[in-house]
């Protein structure tokens, strides 16, 4: 049996994180307001993230470990995507590096201590928040670029009275990753064994 972690986005833009040994099913659930009391109040629901674990117990630490990220890195993770479409998930086999471990990394590279890589991550983190907020777009040379899309306002379902209601336009986040990134994650072709005579 494979168990997977998702992300779902609400109505509301906020975002869900659970559990699941069948995606299909599991937003079909969500969405007729019988998967979860959070997304029952937040329909209708879209999947923006998904990554495969190797046992139950790795998919609940993973959620657990989504769950206690900031809202940004939370939004970093999901915005792996070009053009509105899912472009990459996380397969649970590589390393899931968490702040502490970023900040601790950005010392050791750049020989300085953790409280200056903390502060030089916090102020690339609130550069991009300030830059996209004002509607500009961000992009750093072989990572990627950061913009922000328009959501159109459109129609919903309220699960409870099963009225219409009018979900408003916002706008989200949306990172579009450089040639080099993409590059650089693709991985190495295995060399041809040498056929034996």
């Amino acid at each position: 049996m494979s168990w997977l972690v998702y992300i779902l986005r609400c109505s509301d833009f906020t975002l869900y994180c659970g559990t699941t040994t069948n995606l299909e099913r599991r937003l079909e659930a969500h969405n007729a307001g019988t998967g979860a009391r959070y997304t029952r109040s937040r329909l209708p629901v879209s999947l923006v993230w998904h990554g495969q674990a190797t046992s139950k117990s790795a998919a609940l630490k993973e959620e657990s470990r989504i769950k206690r990220l900031h809202k940004y890195e939370k939004e970093l993770l999901v915005t792996c995507k070009t053009g509105g479409e899912l472009e990459c998930s996380n397969p649970m086999g590589g390393v899931a590096m968490t702040k502490a471990e970023l900040v601790s990394k950005l010392a050791e590279e750049t020989k300085v201590t953790k409280k200056v890589a903390a502060a030089m991550l916090g102020s690339l983190v609130k550069t991009l928040q300030t830059g996209l907020k004002d509607g500009g777009k961000i992009r750093i040379d072989g990572l990627g670029t950061f913009a922000v899309a328009d959501r159109k306002a459109r129609n919903g379902v309220n699960p409870q009275t099963k009225a219409k209601i009018k979900i408003p336009a916002t706008k989200a986040p949306v990172f579009r990753a450089a040639k080099a990134l993409k590059e650089a994650v693709k991985p190495v072709p295995k060399k041809a064994g040498k056929k034996s005579k």
